[in-house]
C-alpha cells in the first residue's frame, strides 16, 4: 500500500513538475510539497480536479509520514535494545521493557520538535541527508535479506527456491541501481544534466 501510494505522490508531482503556463520557461522549480499542493489546481484541467488532486497529495503524504515515523522510531527502538541487551518488543509491557519505550517516545517527539522547529530550508537538507544514507545501505541490507533467506539451517523448509531467488535478486539488482542512480543524481546532479 506505501509503494502505491509513493507511485501516485510522484506521478503527481511530476505532472506538476513538467507543467508551466509559461512557453519562456521549461520548467517550474519546486521545492517542497507545500508548493507542489498549491500548484496541482493549476496544472489540472479544472479546478475541482485540482483540490481533488491536493488533498489526495496530502492523504499520501500524512500517510507515508505516519509510517515512517512509526516503523524508524520502532526499529531503531529495536535495534538499540538488540545492541544493549534490553527487552525490545510492543508485545512486552512499558515496565517490561523500559528502554524500549522510552527510546521510542523520545525518537517520535524529537523528530515532532524538528517538523515543528526546523525551517524548510533545514528540513529539506534533513531529508536529503536520510536519503542519501538510506541508498547507501540499501544495497548491503537487501545482499544480507537475501543471503539470510538462502541460508538453510536458519530457515528451513522456508528456504529460498531457485525461482524466488531469480525474482528476489532481480527486484533487488533493480532496486540497487535505481536508488543509486538517484543517490548519485542528488549528490552531483551535473552528472545527468539539471533541466534549463
Amino acid at each position: 500500500m506505501t509503494c502505491v501510494v509513493a507511485a501516485f505522490i510522484i506521478i503527481a508531482t511530476a505532472g506538476v513538475f513538467y507543467f508551466n503556463p509559461d512557453p519562456d520557461q521549461k520548467w517550474r522549480m519546486i521545492d517542497s510539497a507545500a508548493q507542489t499542493a498549491a500548484a496541482m489546481p493549476q496544472v489540472l484541467p479544472n479546478e475541482h480536479l485540482g483540490q481533488w488532486a491536493k488533498v489526495l497529495f496530502a492523504i499520501g503524504l500524512f500517510d507515508a509520514g505516519l509510517l515512517g515515523a512509526l516503523c524508524i522510531s520502532l526499529a531503531t527502538s529495536w535495534a538499540l535494545g538488540e545492541v544493549f541487551g534490553w527487552a525490545h518488543s510492543l508485545n512486552r509491557s512499558v515496565r517490561d521493557a523500559p528502554w524500549f519505550y522510552v527510546a521510542y517516545v523520545l525518537m517520535l517527539m524529537s523528530a515532532g520538535v524538528v517538523s515543528l522547529i526546523a525551517s524548510v530550508d533545514i528540513q529539506n537538507i534533513i531529508t536529503i541527508f536520510v536519503q542519501v544514507v538510506a541508498v547507501t545501505l540499501l544495497p548491503a541490507a537487501l545482499t544480507f535479506l537475501i543471503l539470510l533467506l538462502n541460508d538453510k539451517p536458519l530457515m528451513g523448509e522456508h528456504v529460498n527456491t531457485r525461482w524466488e531467488n531469480i525474482a528476489n535478486w532481480s527486484i533487488a539488482l533493480f532496486v540497487i541501481i535505481m536508488s543509486t542512480a538517484y543517490g548519485v543524481s542528488v549528490l552531483f546532479p551535473e552528472i545527468f544534466g539539471s533541466p534549463n
